[in-house]
């Protein structure tokens, strides 16, 4: 429950081979820029970056199937170029590997929302999902001496250095309509008034939209979650309808 509201979310879940290491994040939909976010969250988080990142089979990661093989999509080769790892995807026939991977989903969601399920914002889920996930990871693991924590220790002397948080947006060129918005992902947002008809170029963040026109940035709006959503754009359309009831009382 997000602010007294049923909302169902994605979780991205990250998990090191070696030390069991977790962590997650919460978003509104399983788009490329929640995709590509969730990757610099959690490089950014540990101060580095594993040299090779193994994927499930999750749409936003694999493009199509070329016979046995998996062509990545744009956005993980993207990553993958920019912070310098290489990629691989489960293996069909290693159960060990997707199987680690859907165990720590499970564990995760199991120890985060079982009992505490509503909050007043997604920043708030979030929030109380590191510190499960922290939680998690303090803790001595089964059949072994040490936490998670600790194990990473090892694991962090391995990763690849750290560099400056990707730029997790999915970049959109919209003209704006009659009502001085545009519409992205089925959602209004509104631009100033001169650029009706103008080309906009909008770069599409999980939890927000900047709008640009010839290089300047000329609104930011929250991202809207549903459809057919106006949000404050509402004023937009409100002013556009006032504007053509003065026209026909004239």
């Amino acid at each position: 429950m997000i602010d007294g509201k049923r909302r169902v979310l994605q979780m991205a879940v990250f998990t090191s081979a070696y030390g069991n290491y977790r962590m997650a994040y919460l978003f509104t939909k399983q788009k490329t820029e929640c995709f590509q976010e969730a990757h610099a969250l959690f490089f950014d988080k540990i101060g580095g970056v594993y040299q090779t990142m193994v994927y499930d089979n999750m749409k936003v990661a694999v493009k199509r199937f070329v016979g046995v093989e998996k062509e990545p999509t744009e956005a993980l080769l993207k990553l993958s170029i920019y912070y310098t790892f290489n990629y691989r995807f489960c293996n069909i026939r290693s159960g060990n590997e997707k199987g680690h991977v859907e165990r720590s989903v499970e564990v995760i969601r199991r120890k985060a929302f079982a009992f505490k399920d509503s909050f007043q914002t997604l920043e708030e889920a979030n929030q109380y999902l590191m510190e499960i996930c922290e939680r998690l990871n303090d803790r001595k693991q089964t059949g072994k001496d040490c936490s998670a924590n600790e194990l990473f220790a090892h694991e962090q002397t391995h990763l690849l250095l750290a560099l400056p948080p990707f730029d997790a947006a999915r970049i959109v060129n919209v003209r704006a309509d009659k009502y001085s918005t545009i519409v992205i992902d089925q959602n209004h947002y509104s631009v100033p008034d001169h650029l009706v008809d103008k080309v906009v170029k909008a770069k599409v963040y999980s939890n927000r939209i900047q709008c640009f026109h010839d290089g300047d940035k000329i609104a930011e709006h929250h991202r809207l979650t549903g459809g057919h959503e106006w949000g404050d754009s509402i004023r937009s359309l409100l002013k556009y309808v006032k504007e053509k009831a003065w026209c026909i009382g004239q």
